[in-house]
């Protein structure tokens, strides 16, 4: 019996190629560069790019590749290469030279061969198997149905636990809130104006002037005369009406085209006025200077009144006295300048305390009022007026002064005491 690998009559011949071991019964693998095999145990020198093993009969592990198995692979996201040339062999969903890139929106599979189907309601295709993955709210193949009453989320999965039947469940966020256009713990009340949606949270975009807003929409519904998504734009010139669908045509003379009523003459009521507070409304809106004016005339008028009743309550606190004056008409009697004399009589005349003459103004006044006491005992400069008893005299009194005729009379020694008396005699 010939030695492994050997065949013959007497053992002198090798296996033939692709053979080895007891009787050449062993069948070689491929080795590299077809090289045969080791005739006793049928292993190769040198294995196949991507096989390894005794007998090469094995793969490259992950990760490897080439001659030996020696390379490493430099795919993304930890995915295979081929195990002969390394080439990257991206999983199902991605694409790209190292598979760093997941399927382009509408397509799913290996290599990102396979085209999805139309997802609804922002529902997404999954690029490994081309399901649509709907949104919190939705269900269905498409995306196509709302979740049912009573349920939320993704798929529908969960129950709502809202506390009244009257509110509903939020699809999306399971959050329970009133109906559209109503609001309170009950929903009792409807929304306020400006206001839309499920509990009124919602703020109308619609122009006040010119629109309303629907409580459970929140579209615009322009007033005649206006048109545009929120109403902000007026009627073109010859057209009127709700949305501006009618025509004015040829106006008769004296009438305009308004785009609210049509034509109409102006300056007759509605005539002309949508399109002046449109354009007032639109440079500027609420004009302030009638405000400002109203709140001027009322400060002036404030002003006056207090000023009225603070002359009047000085007055009454310090009347005005009359002063008392003397014109002499006997010849030669000298007198001083000025030509009138004073009659120095604190009944009839009261003089100031800051400058001795008659307190003529308020500060005159007040001065009376803060300065030392005066002896308001009557003095007079005369010694005797029996003397002038028969002297024809004329007299004129006004609310200012009293004009008399003087008399002749001699000026006096004046005391050395303090003594009311008269300086004349």
């Amino acid at each position: 019996m010939c030695a492994d690998g050997y065949t013959g009559a007497k053992c002198e011949n090798n296996c033939p190629e692709g053979r080895f071991g007891p009787k050449c019964s062993g069948k070689c693998v491929d080795c590299a560069d077809r090289e045969s095999c080791n005739l006793i145990t049928g292993e190769c020198s040198k294995c196949p790019p991507g096989m390894m093993g005794i007998l090469c009969e094995q793969s490259c592990l992950a990760g490897t590749w080439g001659e030996g198995c020696k390379e490493t692979c430099d795919c993304a996201l930890g995915h295979a290469c081929n195990n002969v040339d390394g080439t990257c062999e991206c999983s199902t969903g991605h694409a790209g030279k190292k598979c760093e890139d997941e399927c382009p929106a509408g397509t799913w599979g290996s290599k990102c061969s396979q085209k999805c189907r139309a997802c609804k309601n922002n529902g997404i295709c999954s690029p490994i198997n081309g399901e649509c993955q709907c949104p919190p709210g939705f269900q269905g193949e498409s995306c196509q149905m709302r979740c049912s009453v009573g349920q939320w989320g993704t798929d529908c999965m969960n129950n709502c636990t809202c506390a009244s039947d009257r509110k509903q469940c939020d699809p999306v966020n399971g959050h329970c809130q009133c109906a559209s256009g109503l609001q309170g713990n009950l929903c009792q009340d409807y929304c306020e104006l400006g206001f839309w949606g499920p509990d009124c949270i919602n703020q109308c975009k619609c122009k006040s002037l010119s629109s309303t807003c629907s409580a459970t929409t929140g579209e615009c519904t322009c007033k005649p005369g206006y048109f545009g998504e929120v109403c902000d734009k007026i009627c073109p010139e010859g057209q009127f009406g709700d949305y501006c669908k009618q025509s004015c045509g040829e106006c008769d003379e004296g009438m305009i085209c308004d785009p609210v009523v049509g034509c109409c003459l102006e300056g007759e009521s509605f005539c002309g006025i949508a399109r002046a507070e449109f354009v007032k409304a639109s440079r500027g809106g609420v004009a302030w200077w009638p405000f400002l004016l109203l709140a001027f005339t009322v400060i002036l008028f404030a002003f006056g009144f207090v000023a009225y009743y603070r002359s009047k309550w000085l007055k009454e606190k310090d009347p005005d006295l009359p002063t008392v004056t003397f014109h002499p008409e006997h010849q030669g009697f000298a007198v001083d300048e000025p030509d009138h004399n004073e009659f120095n009589n604190p009944l009839y005349n009261r003089k100031s305390v800051v400058d001795g003459g008659p307190a003529k103004t308020e500060k005159d006044l007040e001065a009376l009022k803060l300065g030392p006491r005066v002896n308001l005992r009557p003095q007079n400069e005369y010694e005797s007026l029996d003397q002038f008893q028969d002297i024809p005299s004329t007299s004129s009194a006004t609310s200012e002064y009293h004009d008399y005729e003087v008399p002749d009379y001699k000026r006096k020694s004046q005391e050395s005491d303090d003594r009311p008396g008269n300086l004349y005699s």
